[in-house]
This record gives structure tokens, sequence and C-alpha cells, in this order.
């Protein structure tokens, strides 16, 4: 669709980019989608229900998606939940990045899983993720972790993983697991 209005940074004013919205659609809120430079808003009209969009940047000619992976367009952004860091430890005292998304109305105690990133690269923390909103939406408190020997937390943390192949690592995923 065309351009038909902004994202401003709240506090400044400052204009953060245009936002693409569906035709005949008006923005109901915007947030910056974390680092990524994209944001994440919310679109409504008259004969259809409000609709979650992501755009992976703000220019005139970006794609906007609608965020049909799970997410119902009966989830409004005040659904939203919005994960928190954790200063997760292992048994043994070794920190494990972790963020915790807890459902915003949870049944009591909600079911709760341990989800764990590719070791290949650290997960953008604090960030949209399409799966865990989902989950956290449907009432699962999600535990989100990297365990020992994942990369992008430098070379100790890599190297606590030597030679611990089911055993340290595992620790990790079963302190986590307990933990939650």
């Amino acid at each position: 669709g065309a351009v038909e209005a902004a994202l401003f940074e709240a506090a400044s004013g400052v204009e953060l980019g245009p936002l693409p919205l569906p035709l005949d659609t008006r923005l109901a809120r915007a947030l910056p989608a974390g680092g990524t430079g994209g944001a994440l808003y919310e679109v409504a009209s008259a004969p259809l229900p409000r609709h979650l969009i992501y755009s992976d940047r703000l220019d005139p000619d970006s794609e906007a998606r609608p965020l049909s992976f799970g997410l119902a367009p009966t989830i409004t952004a005040a659904d939203l939940v919005e994960p928190s860091r954790l200063d997760l430890r292992s048994a043994a005292g070794t920190p494990l990045p972790a963020e915790l998304w807890w459902p915003g109305r949870p049944t009591l105690p909600p079911p709760g899983l341990v989800w764990l990133e590719s070791d290949q690269r650290p997960p953008n923390w604090l960030e949209f993720e399409p799966f865990l909103q989902f989950l956290a939406n449907r009432g699962f408190c999600v535990l989100q972790m990297n365990y020992r020997g994942s990369t992008g937390y430098g070379r100790k943390f890599w190297e606590a993983s030597f030679g611990q192949w089911g055993l340290a690592m595992q620790d990790d995923i079963t302190d986590g697991a307990k933990w939650l």
C-alpha cells in the first residue's frame, strides 16, 4: 500500500521513518522492532479487525507483511508480551544467557517450556519473536536460553563445553528447566 503514516520516537518526536500501510487502513499503534530498524504495527479498517504488520525497514519501498505466523487477528498490540532478561545461572554458577516470555493472562500456573536457541548465533534479546509471541499469547511461559558452548558470548563460554557433550551442556538445560 501507499505510505500513509510515519513512525516517531516518543520521547524526542524525531521521525523514524514512514510506514507502508495496506490500502484503506489506518495506523492504530506502532513500536520499533528492536535493533532491526523496522517496526511492528497494528492497523485497523472499518470492515476488518485489527491486524499486526511487520516492516523490516522504514522507507516508502519497504515491504510490510502481516504476522500470520500463528498470530490471530484478534491479538492486539496491547496483548503483546514483553520478554524479560534473566540473570539465570547453572547449578555450578555459570551465567546462562536467557529471557522469559510470561503470558499476559496466565492460567495458574502456566504451562512452561524451554526454548533452546541455535548455538550458531545468540538470539536477538528483547526483540519480537513471532513463534515465542504465539506461545505466550496462548498462555505458555517460555524460557529462551543458550547453554555453554553456544557461540556469541566469548571464547570462555564457548570453550566451557569442550569435552562436555551431554554433560555440562545438558546440565545447563536441566537447570533451566528446573528454574522454570
